[in-house]
């Protein structure tokens, strides 16, 4: 039986800052989208769109009076070339929309915010916590987005990278194919415009490695990397040649190649290192995507490929064809546009996110209030209890499943929901990327296919090991004596050279004295 999907594409994080608008017995939800048109990130409104208008007419389906209107609101400047640029625009335009419409909110609506990391660069998140609004940030979350009581966020979508340990812990089966990698470097490429689509996840990431509890500690190296120049990615990759065997490259699918051809000019292309690649990309994800383009390297010249493993989120399945197949149509029917080919509008994380969001608030907002409003309500026959109120929001999301349309969503009591990963490898008989394995977040496990293994380029197909024999130095551990033993004997022949050199010095000098002893003692004959 096919599995429902969870994002395909590489890791999305949606915090709620939980603190409603004003009302007390709001009905309709009201989405204030501000995102900004990252390349290859399907987050404009033609992509997200169709997603929210089929999830809304699901949900006054499903729970009928009690959602008399949802509906998104798009404030984002898709022109802005950059993070300073847009967010400056998003905070007056967001500004404008909140004092221009004070009527319209009144408490009949709850507002919630839609944005990115962009946005918080200046401080959009806490306009959104003067108006008293809750915001879903649709990119990995950094360390100074904690969770707080004050805030009272939650992390509804969390990845499951490290959920997963991206394959760098052995399984709770004891199988040997979790590789039980404990040292990774994270090499984030610089790329102009919207970089923090890839600097936030690499936060996120060393964020992750602290909170998750795991037999031994992950350790984690970052260092930024330009793929414009060959220098500068053999600079990169010599630096986590010294810290690790395991390399993760946050970059899309096309750096990652140019990285990879640059390993056998480093020594880093014998298969004692594995790269790992997650791909945040929406257009990238799958076989039929971007990782298609890994299909035209030539694998005989280039080795080093038949390392790399591609983190991406679990496909969609034939459960989730008929949703699919209506958000395509609302796509075309409404937005005059087309979702890329061979890709699924599922399949790509701002849409899967879309979709998501609004489920995930009706699910809180209308369901408590039918189980509570009947006994809080006031003689005015109106609820005493705000149904948007954040903390009460957070309270009724924590430690609960969620029968979503895409799958069974769980949050546990950090307010993390894990998700599940695809995991794909070249497969050196097909010629192209192959889908070898996938992470199971209810289980907690990695599961290898049992028709295909990764064809490692190492002497015996074996995969790398954590820390190697000989240490990162090459010089360390089983290596350390034997290192000691060339040492002394270099120090031993250098000492050797120098006695001889010595000694001849010594014997020349002496035979110089005596030879200029003759000729004195003879010039003193010849004098007398």
């Amino acid at each position: 039986m096919e599995r429902s999907s969870s994002f395909k594409g590489t890791t999305v994080l949606l915090v709620v800052i939980c603190n409603f608008i004003r009302p007390a017995t709001a009905q309709d939800i009201e989405l204030i989208v501000s995102l900004p048109s990252i390349p290859h990130w399907m987050a404009d409104s033609q992509w997200i769109g169709p997603a929210f208008d089929i999830a809304a007419e699901r949900v006054k389906h499903r729970f009928g009076s009690r959602a008399s209107r949802i509906r998104a609101t798009y404030l984002g400047d898709e022109t802005a070339a950059n993070c300073n640029d847009f967010s400056a625009q998003s905070a007056r335009r967001i500004s404008e929309y909140y004092f221009k419409n004070a009527s319209i909110s009144t408490p009949g609506t709850c507002y919630a915010l839609i944005t990115s990391p962009c946005n918080d660069d200046t401080g959009i998140s806490s306009l959104a916590k003067e108006f008293d609004w809750p915001s879903f940030d649709m990119l990995p979350a950094t360390e100074r987005r904690s969770a707080t009581v004050t805030n009272a966020e939650f992390a509804c979508q969390r990845n499951s990278h490290f959920r997963g340990n991206l394959g760098l812990q052995p399984d709770s089966t004891g199988d040997p194919a979790g590789f039980g990698w404990y040292h990774a470097t994270i090499l984030t490429e610089v790329k102009p415009g919207f970089c923090p689509f890839y600097t936030h996840l690499e936060s996120s990431l060393v964020e992750m490695s602290h909170i998750i509890k795991m037999e031994k500690r992950i350790t984690m190296t970052q260092r930024m990397i330009s793929t414009a120049n060959r220098l500068t990615i053999q600079d990169g990759l010599s630096f986590a040649k010294t810290k690790s065997r395991v390399v993760i490259i946050l970059a899309p699918v096309g750096s990652v190649i140019r990285i990879l051809k640059e390993t056998p000019f480093v020594g880093m292309s014998d298969g004692d290192f594995v790269f790992l690649n997650v791909q945040l990309e929406g257009r990238s994800e799958g076989p039929s995507g971007r990782l298609a383009n890994l299909d035209n390297i030539e694998f005989q010249e280039f080795p080093v490929f038949r390392s790399l493993l591609m983190l991406t989120y679990y496909p969609t399945g034939q459960e989730l064809m008929h949703l699919n197949e209506e958000i395509e149509t609302r796509a075309q029917t409404a937005y005059h546009s087309v979702y890329p080919k061979n890709t699924k509008p599922l399949d790509n994380v701002p849409v899967r996110a879309a979709y998501d969001i609004v489920e995930l608030l009706a699910a809180v907002l209308y369901a408590s209030r039918s189980a509570e409003n009947s006994s809080r309500v006031t003689a005015e026959n109106r609820s005493t209890e705000n149904p948007c109120s954040g903390l009460k929001f957070a309270k009724a999301t924590t430690n609960r499943s969620f029968a979503l349309s895409t799958e069974l969503a769980f949050v546990d009591s950090n307010r993390i929901r894990n998700i599940d990963l695809d995991i794909f490898a070249f497969n050196t008989t097909l010629r192209s990327m192959t889908s070898v394995g996938s992470y199971d977040w209810t289980k907690h496990a990695i599961l290898w296919s049992k028709n295909y293994s990764i064809d490692w380029p190492t002497v015996g197909g074996t995969p790398p090991l954590d820390v190697p024999a000989c240490g990162y130095s090459g010089l360390e551990g089983l290596c350390a004596a034997a290192a000691l033993r060339q040492t002394i004997a270099a120090v031993a022949s250098s000492v050797s050279v120098l006695l001889v050199l010595g000694i001849t010095l010594a014997g020349w000098k002496l035979l110089t004295k005596k030879v200029e002893w003759f000729l004195l003692q003879a010039t003193d004959l010849t004098m007398i």
